[in-house]
């Protein structure tokens, strides 16, 4: 196009054609985007062409119809305002066309009002997504890119059978470094290979390694991540296609450390919305560029060659919603990057929130926790009340932490926005007890919205991908239950799950001893490991999280037995034979809390997931004997007729709030969303 068209001849472009795309390839404006955001332009030519050789029978428009809105394209291209808005007019002449018209328009217009930039910074070879529609409709005209001759075609099917591409994996090495001594407030890079042959490199903290397996027919996308002290000065993604054998590529990544002491940068590839493997790269930020060369002079390499583990690229759908959460760090503050991703709902956005001091928050979420504890213990006869009081902290957490445009759109999309996956890099935060309210408002709503209740599942990023069906097997499925010497200890609804998980799995009984049950972790012959008892997890030191087993009386006095999350991380081998990875279920008071540890994650969750669980559930805080065991039996039954993991964890949330507690709502859930089970008999 020669000339340029004003804002408002842009914003009826777009609203009449993409009114007029989603009677061809059956998509909405917000889809629209979501198509120009990815460059997946052809689909969209597809559609034009459809309309203008009049095969679309949707809209019943007339020969002559299809002749004035060629004709109005025709001179829109070349730029004219008058031409342009006499769309608008052609939309109106068709009932159903005006309808898609006017709600393509509304979406249109708060996009231009919003003042959140959107896929428009992304698609960076132009200005904005009308001027990309812009360029659609000249190659379609113009005949560049599709055959617009009269013609005949194949049918629908037969042409997207003939332009499908075969699917092919190929094996991508990639390497990401970048130097070991950096100087503040100066910009360096970080450079990541991809490459189809193997790497040699020296492995370290600033340079790290691995391998994938990628679909070739799907862009890889290379995302970085600013961890702590740096920030990015560019771009934080490249898409490329897969290099295939004897191919390779080195991309520059330009960033800035922001403060004194560890910098930490990860580099996520994913295809999609699936994360493939996860790279953490660390160095050190000195003050000066002379302290950074003294330091590499005297520094005696610890660097030791490394082959890279090979990850699988998952056979399986991604999630339909996906919510990361990044946390970002600098001179002891934090910030948390959002995006929100959906192709089905044409969503993607990215937002910040404000910035907090650690130990402020690290404060708030233990005092939070304390603060559940106590209300909990204190208000077990007046469960209205303590929900009421959970209302008003997840209140205050969408207050705290969730940007005023994250919480317009969560509670807009509340009702589509289920079996969301949160990705998230931050280990403490309850997600599951944000409460929504409507925008601009103080006040909590009269409808309950917790985000639990929404069907969330949590994953984590650097333990691949969630699996989204797990095999259940008779011979290995198992229960660990303590019959507690201590009558105190004994918990009468935690004994009846043993009766249920015999009759619906046909689980067997492990020893409640430690010796036990670590032989059982380190067989790899689990798909199914449930524990009913008493647990415990120190917000401020995880390294503390144990399940208490059944101990044994000396006397009078009874001698605990437990098993440590550090336990599990260093003896569990979950991977079986044939890749099925298992399902845990921790029944167990603050089990599923996690923390940091001196050099990562800790906790059951994290413990489990890296020795390859593939889904893991566990309460957050006390929970009561009764709820406890109706929530983890519907879960299970839930899964055993079929529903998937996120349905099965609503229907398990809504059947134990019937009795009157809040444990409902303490379970977090780790797996993929549409996670199913498979209840083969026996291992083969």
């Amino acid at each position: 196009m020669d000339n340029k068209l004003d804002q408002r001849s842009y914003h009826v472009l777009f609203s009449f054609c993409s009114a007029l795309v989603s009677f061809s390839i059956g998509i909405s404006a917000e889809q629209l985007d979501e198509l120009l955001f990815l460059n997946q332009i052809d689909e969209i030519k597809k559609g034009f062409r459809d309309i203008l050789q009049g095969r679309n029978t949707h809209l019943n428009l007339s020969p002559e119809e299809i002749e004035a809105i060629k004709n109005v394209l025709e001179r829109a291209r070349n730029g004219h305002p008058s031409d342009v808005l006499q769309l608008r007019n052609l939309a109106y002449q068709n009932p159903k066309l005006k309808e898609a018209y006017v709600k393509a328009g509304a979406y249109s217009q708060r996009q231009q009002q919003s003042t959140k930039t959107r896929y428009e910074e992304e698609v960076s070879q132009y200005h904005n997504r009308e001027e990309l529609l812009v360029e659609i409709i000249d190659s379609v005209l113009k005949g560049d890119a599709l055959d617009l001759s009269d013609n005949p075609r194949t049918s629908g099917d037969e042409e997207l059978e003939s332009t499908q591409p075969t699917k092919a994996i190929t094996s991508c090495y990639v390497h990401a470094e970048i130097n070991d001594y950096v100087a503040v407030n100066r910009a360096t890079t970080l450079d990541v290979t991809i490459s189809g042959e193997s790497i040699d490199f020296q492995y370290s903290p600033s340079s790290q390694g691995g391998v994938i397996k990628a679909d070739t027919g799907k862009k890889l996308i290379v995302q970085v991540l600013a961890k702590k002290n740096f920030y990015l000065l560019d771009e934080d993604r490249i898409e490329i296609a897969p290099p295939l054998e004897g191919e390779h590529c080195t991309l520059h990544f330009d960033l800035k450390p922001t403060h004194l002491g560890e910098g930490e940068i990860w580099v996520v590839l994913r295809q999609g919305l699936i994360p493939l493997l996860t790279l953490s790269v660390r160095t050190k930020i000195l003050e000066t560029p002379r302290q950074v060369r003294e330091a590499s002079a005297a520094a005696t390499s610890t660097r030791s060659l490394i082959d890279g583990v090979i990850h699988d690229i998952p056979s399986l759908n991604p999630p339909l919603h996906q919510l990361r959460i990044i946390e970002q760090e600098y001179n002891n503050k934090i910030r948390y990057h959002y995006e929100l991703e959906s192709i089905k709902l044409g969503l993607l956005h990215k937002f910040d929130s404000k910035e907090m001091d650690i130990d402020r928050r690290e404060y708030y979420v233990k005092s939070l926790y304390k603060k559940i504890e106590t209300r909990w213990r204190s208000a077990r006869k007046d469960r209205s009340e303590f929900l009421e009081e959970l209302r008003a902290f997840g209140g205050e957490l969408l207050d705290e932490l969730i940007p005023p445009e994250l919480k317009r759109i969560l509670w807009e999309r509340r009702s589509a926005l289920k079996n969301i996956m949160v990705l998230s890099t931050e280990p403490f935060i309850p997600w599951e007890l944000v409460h929504l309210k409507e925008p601009d408002c103080t006040y909590l709503p009269e409808e309950v919205a917790f985000l639990g209740q929404m069907g969330l599942v949590r994953w984590t990023y650097d333990v691949g991908y969630p699996p989204d069906t797990i095999k259940i097997r008779r011979d290995r499925s198992y229960y660990v239950i303590p019959n507690y010497p201590k009558p105190e200890l004994r918990l009468p609804q935690a004994a009846k799950e043993s009766f249920f998980l015999e009759q619906v799995f046909q689980a067997q009984s492990i020893e409640a001893k430690l010796s036990k049950v670590r032989k059982h972790l380190e067989s790899r012959s689990i798909d199914l490991l449930h524990f009913a008892g008493h647990g415990q997890a120190d917000q401020g030191d995880i390294t503390k999280s144990q399940l208490e087993l059944q101990g044994y009386m000396e006397g009078n006095e009874h001698v605990p037995d437990y098993l440590s999350s550090t336990v599990v991380r260093q003896h569990a081998k979950l991977n079986s034979v044939d890749k099925n990875k298992p399902l845990i279920v921790l029944n167990a008071c603050q089990i599923g809390r996690e923390g940091y540890t001196l050099t990562g994650i800790g906790g059951f969750a994290e413990a489990f997931l890296q020795s390859g669980a593939g889904a893991f559930v566990g309460p957050l805080w006390s929970v009561l004997d009764s709820p406890a065991r109706m929530f983890t039996e519907t879960l299970y039954l839930g899964l055993k007729e079929g529903l998937t993991l996120s349905e099965a964890s609503i229907k398990a949330r809504e059947k134990a709030s019937e009795l009157g507690d809040a444990t409902w709502l303490a379970y977090a859930v780790y797996g993929h969303p549409d996670l199913k089970i498979d209840l083969p008999s026996t291992s083969e």
